[in-house]
């Protein structure tokens, strides 16, 4: 069976088969003028040239009456002769032949009959006017002259005119089509690509990072609070489980530098073993170099004698022994300067008491350790604690990573504090301190990519571009061809950080356009893989179309 290609409507059908167009004819879809081309074929030819267009038409009208208003309608409907010569008249198609009423129908086929009737008459005469003219001119110059033939000749064609000016029309009409058959296999080939001006969206968000040169670096190590525990573990108590380690940005202030050392002298003192006459003997010894020998004074050496075989419960005699001297030397004006360099040995002697008394009696140690954390102590934690410092915490191995850090060397290892609890008081160590025990450290820079994933654009707003009406179309003097499509539409998520004045405009699939709304953040991991633009644009329009609302 053969196949058929149709142009109705300024749209090409097909291929068809013979029994598809003859049901077509039947529906008075199809026009005896209308063009058709057999497969295979480029030229157009009226479609009565292949398939009949007789009374053999066919009109399926198959809806039944179902109720009062169907059967008046079915009064009006015109006859099945009627509509067969609205259809083959051209007066009618398949959609406005239902507008008919048998009236309307018969009026309009009989103004069209009498139309015809008279063009064919018209043309009859004609034809029978150039004969004679022609028959005449004949007899008049003779059948063999030149003139005689031509006028023949001109008579011949005003009778055929109408014939040549249809098949004139088909022949352009076939190059039309022929033209119109490129455009669209263009516009079946065309291909919509993706918005142009693209930057890959990690590349920017790399671009616009910002690294704090006191943030970049990770400290790593390892600390071992096994000294401080043995030394306490004597007395029954033990370490917190909670062992932290802060890095400081900066070098410790000369007054939190004095606490730290303060702490860690009362640490030792509170831990010493319990103090017998031999280790009295000796941190007495130790004052004593400390003593102003002045030798203008014989009260000088007299005072200096006195400390001869001082023990530990004579100390407090010769301490105020001391006191008298340095009153009587306070009203001698000689020996002014001699009373200030006593006055401070005092100072020294009284700070051996309290020693004394906090390594004889445990209870002594307990209340200067208290005494130190309510006063001292508070105020070191707050200065750690508050302090523009990073924490890690140790594990229970002791091992501990503290990220975005400073950068930390043996120059500046005291800015990393360790601090723990005993019996709940906070202490704080040194790195180096001897209570600990800590390998090694390593401080190295912080890759980028650590910083990346801790940036966080935010989605702003949402939009799409695409969506435009296109057309091809292919012109011609007689008729205009198009095909009509529509752009693609591309979704767009509007990102930034907060604070930024310049949004990234990021090309994203449909799904993650409707995962996202405005205020939820993009996963860097996401943003690795999108485009981002300075603002949404469409795609470029490919040829052979052009926007449907562009000039002409």
């Amino acid at each position: 069976m053969r196949h058929f290609s149709l142009f109705i409507e300024n749209k090409i059908l097909g291929p068809l088969t013979e029994d598809e167009i003859s049901a077509m004819i039947a529906e008075g879809k199809l026009t005896p003028d209308s063009p058709c081309a057999p497969e295979g074929s480029t030229e157009w030819e009226p479609a009565a040239r292949y398939f009949k267009f007789n009374e053999g038409l066919k009109v399926n009208w198959t809806k039944p009456i179902q109720n009062d208003d169907e059967t008046e309608a079915a009064t009006l409907r015109i006859t099945l002769e009627t509509r067969q010569k609205l259809m083959t008249y051209g007066l009618a198609d398949s959609v406005s032949i239902e507008r008919f009423t048998q009236i309307q129908a018969d009026l309009a086929i009989s103004a069209h009959e009498a139309h015809l009737r008279s063009k064919i008459q018209s043309q009859g005469i004609i034809r029978a006017t150039a004969l004679g003219v022609a028959a005449a001119a004949a007899l008049w110059f003779g059948l063999g002259e030149n003139f005689a033939g031509e006028a023949l000749s001109a008579a011949a064609g005003t009778v055929v005119r109408e014939e040549g000016n249809a098949h004139a029309g088909f022949k352009q009409l076939n190059y039309e089509l022929q033209q119109f058959v490129g455009v669209r296999q263009r516009a079946d080939e065309a291909k919509f690509l993706n918005p142009n001006g693209s930057t890959p969206a990690l590349s920017l968000v790399q671009a616009r990072l910002k690294i704090n040169p006191n943030a970049a670096f990770t400290f790593q190590g390892k600390v071992d609070t096994s000294p401080l525990a043995k030394d306490i573990a004597k007395w029954g108590i033990k370490i917190g489980a909670d062992i932290k380690v802060y890095a400081l940005t900066a070098a410790l202030p000369a007054r939190t530098v004095t606490l730290l050392n303060d702490q860690a002298t009362m640490l030792e003192d509170v831990l010493a073993p319990a103090l017998d006459d031999a280790g009295f003997q000796k941190l007495f010894a130790a004052v004593m170099e400390t003593y102003p020998v002045a030798g203008d004074f014989p009260e000088s050496a007299k005072l200096k004698s006195d400390a001869k075989g001082v023990r530990m419960s004579s100390l407090a005699i010769f301490i105020d022994r001391a006191e008298l001297r340095v009153r009587a030397a306070d009203k001698i004006p000689a020996q002014n300067h001699w009373a200030v360099e006593l006055h401070a040995f005092i100072e020294r002697l009284n700070q051996l008491q309290r020693k004394v008394y906090t390594l004889t009696a445990p209870e002594a140690r307990r209340a200067r350790w208290s005494e130190f954390n309510a006063g001292p102590g508070a105020e070191l934690a707050s200065w750690i604690l508050t302090a523009n410092a990073k924490q890690g915490s140790a594990a229970a191995d002791g091992s501990l990573t503290i990220n975005e850090t400073t950068r930390i060397s043996i120059d500046t290892l005291e800015q990393v504090i360790v601090t723990l609890r005993i019996n709940g008081d906070l202490v704080f160590l040194r790195w180096n301190s001897h209570f600990l025990k800590t390998t090694p450290f390593t401080c190295q820079e912080l890759p980028q990519a650590y910083f990346l994933e801790r940036e966080k654009y935010v989605v702003v707003s949402k939009t799409t571009t695409g969506g435009v009406r296109l057309l091809a179309k292919s012109h011609s003097p007689s008729h205009d061809f198009y095909l009509e499509r529509t752009s693609p539409q591309w979704p767009f998520l509007i990102v930034a950080r907060a604070g930024d004045t310049d949004p990234l405009s990021l090309l994203v699939d449909a799904k993650t356009y409707a995962e996202y709304e405005a205020g939820k953040a993009l996963p860097m991991s996401l943003i690795r893989t999108l485009n981002a633009y300075p603002r949404p644009v469409d795609s470029p329009i490919p040829d052979p179309f052009t926007a449907a609302n562009a000039p002409q």
